[in-house]
């Protein structure tokens, strides 16, 4: 890749009539179909109210858009207007934008035309779209890369100097630097970093224009800390005496202060301009009612419509005079916080966990320490990712070829999933089936499971092709089973140990397609296996399946910790409702949407229930359903398939035809609990 044009590409066939738009970044792309022959020309683009990569333009009387893409029709501004159905929907002359979201994101500009748009037939998942004009019309057609994975990479030596001006290239992959970047479909992935001789740069890459500069010291302590941010404001890092962030308008705030550390100003700098950009970009691209928008736009020094649209400096004046207080229980958890050693390995992890917008912390061996986030979340963060030799317990060690395995996997449907357990014996095996089949949700039975406790139980269940494996079975004196394969060999995406496995183990699995694991002291009961598998299949990450499972053996991670099993049919997140008792037969429901590598911070969900207001909530939040709910109400969000329930702070495992006593008993304990 040698230029930022070649994120996309547009490929004319006039012998079949088509244009190929192609997103070369992950290989994957749309179809059209036009009748006047193929003549692309370049164009501005500029003409696009999205952002795109690259653009082109063409004459046509007809378009036919490939199936497998969702289609959407918006005005000159971008409104939406209307989907696509069997029946041809007429739209008068006029400007006009046609949204094509699948494999590549295509926008298809059309001006002072008019057209008629539909799906040719029944199915329409399996249908052209067909956009007839009136006349034959010049269409220019947009697209942008979903950018899921690094453009490129920059290697640095052993120098924090030359690793802070590596950083300034980090935000180079963000296609808008407005309020908008805080859509995560806007962020790039950065490029990747990797430890070399000397500093290398692509000669084409360049650093983002915003006129913001953070001001560090040459130390490891001080430009680790700071990647995230500088990728999304797209600062220039440069090397100082005193931490600080420069503005272009002559705005300067210190990152460390006697009150503050360094690190709790620069998380606190990034979660403000997270949360109000995704304030401000209400009255830009997308208008969503959003519950954020109403619990905090009042309590603001400004009001945020007015700098949709102004200088990201003068954004920035305005957020930093905002109190983190003003943003306490609102703001969305992290997917992930980490903390690294001051050493040039570790800088290869900077570029995955600025993607992740993931807040970064520097000890001198990597462990965490015990350091409260600055702005309190509106759920709580589920642990902590370190790159320490000695992992504590609840904490996923990274493994930086986790996440570039991450992204050459295609992750199933919960149905297409296979789950193995290889089991020390049969009556263990025969405890974990019995467990599975009680199992209440539906996605637990669609995916295929395979089940053994034989003395060949390992390469049985391997040989199953899993997405998911559990081992703990192992010959006596095995320090590494099931490693004696070629290590070419494909590996399970998620796996899950009952037995200690060594960190170079870890990251032999990830170098062959791991993208996360869990490690436990002894095994795992059947009953926790059971109740892991169902979280997982949801797709919730490995740590929040296993807090939502209640795992009662120590356990540790290893991977990508934001990474999920499975992405969802209906392409939505997962979920965990957390029930507040108010007396023992009056509750209070929130429905958690935690943020993960699939469903990035910066999106927006929205819970698609009667019982829920009709707004839209930022990823990494909390959903309250609407008025108070009886103890029934609760019995049947239990009974509801693929709803995680927790009680008070417990999850209900148990028959939601047992569920109103426990309500009741849970209530009651919270109820003592608040008396003391």
């Amino acid at each position: 890749m040698e230029s930022g044009a070649e994120l996309v590409s547009f490929d004319g066939d006039a012998a079949e009539g088509t244009v190929r738009v192609t997103d070369e970044l992950e290989s994957v792309g749309v179809t059209l179909g036009v009748t006047t022959g193929v003549s692309l020309q370049p164009a501005n683009t500029a003409r696009f109210v999205f952002p795109v990569d690259a653009a082109v333009s063409l004459t046509t009387t007809r378009l036919r858009i490939g199936p497998a893409s969702v289609v959407y029709v918006r005005d000159g501004d971008g409104d939406h207007l209307g989907e696509p159905t069997t029946t041809p929907q007429r739209f008068d002359r006029g400007d006009h934008t046609i949204d094509v979201q699948g494999g590549v994101q295509a926008y298809i500009r059309v001006a002072d035309t008019a057209f008629t748009v539909a799906y040719e037939s029944e199915p329409i998942d399996a249908a052209d779209v067909v956009v007839e004009f009136d006349d034959e019309a010049t269409v220019f057609v947009g697209a942008r890369s979903l950018h899921s994975r690094p453009q490129t990479t920059l290697e640095v030596p052993d120098d924090p100097a030359a690793v802070a001006e590596a950083v300034s290239y980090l935000g180079s992959s963000i296609k808008e630097f407005s309020s908008e970047r805080s859509w995560p479909t806007l962020r790039g992935h950065p490029p990747a970093i990797r430890p070399g001789d000397e500093l290398d740069i692509p000669s084409w890459l360049s650093e983002p224009d915003t006129g913001i500069t953070v001001e560090v010291p040459a130390e490891y302590e001080y430009v680790y800390p700071v990647a995230p941010l500088a990728f999304y404001l797209g600062a220039t890092v440069e090397v100082g005496d005193d931490p600080a962030l420069h503005l272009d308008n002559g705005y300067s705030t210190p990152l460390e202060t006697p009150a503050h550390s360094f690190e709790e100003r620069v998380e606190s700098v990034l979660s403000r301009a997270l949360f109000l950009d995704s304030l401000v970009r209400n009255d830009g691209y997308y208008s969503l009612r959003r519950r954020e928008y109403d619990l905090v736009a009042g309590d603001l020094p400004f009001y945020p419509p007015n700098l949709y649209g102004e200088p990201i400096s003068d954004q920035l004046i305005e957020y930093l005079e905002v109190e983190p207080a003003v943003l306490d229980g609102r703001r969305p958890a992290w997917a992930g916080t980490a903390t690294l050693r001051p050493r040039v390995e570790d800088a290869a992890l900077l570029s995955p966990l600025a993607h992740a917008l993931a807040p970064i912390r520097v000890t001198a061996d990597g462990e965490p320490t015990a350091e409260t986030a600055p702005i309190e979340p509106a759920i709580p963060e589920v642990g902590t990712a370190t790159t320490a030799t000695d992992v504590p317990p609840g904490a996923t060690r990274l493994v930086g070829e986790a996440f570039a395995a991450q992204r050459e996997r295609e992750m199933p449907t919960p149905a297409d999933a296979t789950l193995a357990f290889a089991l020390d014996g049969e009556d263990r095996a025969a405890a974990l089936r019995a467990a599975l089949e009680a199992a209440s949700e539906s996605r637990v039975h669609e995916a295929t499971t395979v089940v053994t406790g034989s003395a060949d139980a390992r390469e049985r269940a391997v040989a199953a092709g899993p997405n998911f494996l559990y081992c703990e079975a192992a010959p006596s004196g095995d320090e590494n089973p099931l490693w004696d394969a070629s290590p070419t060999d494909s590996w399970p995406a998620v796996v899950a140990f009952g037995r200690p496995v060594s960190a170079a183990v870890q990251r032999s699995l990830a170098d062959r397609g791991t993208v996360a694991g869990l490690i436990a002291d002894e095994p795992l009961a059947p009953t926790d296996l059971a109740r892991l598998a169902s979280p997982l299949l949801t797709g919730h990450t490995l740590p929040w399946s296993a807090t939502v499972a209640e795992v009662d053996a120590t356990h540790r991670f290893f991977g990508n910790p934001t990474a999920t099993l499975v992405t969802r049919a209906d392409a939505t997140g997962a979920t965990v409702t957390d029930v507040q008792s108010v007396s023992t037969d009056e509750h209070v429901l929130h429905r958690r949407l935690p943020a993960t590598a699939t469903h990035r911070i910066g999106g927006v969900g929205r819970v698609k229930d009667e019982s829920v207001d009709n707004v839209y909530y930022l990823l990494g939040t909390s959903a309250p359903e609407a008025g108070a709910h009886t103890t029934g109400d609760v019995v049947d969000a239990i009974a509801e398939d693929g709803r995680h329930v927790r009680l008070d702070g417990d999850t209900y495992h148990g028959d939601p035809a047992d569920a109103a006593g426990a309500v009741r008993c849970a209530a009651r304990e919270s109820h003592e609990r608040r008396q003391e």
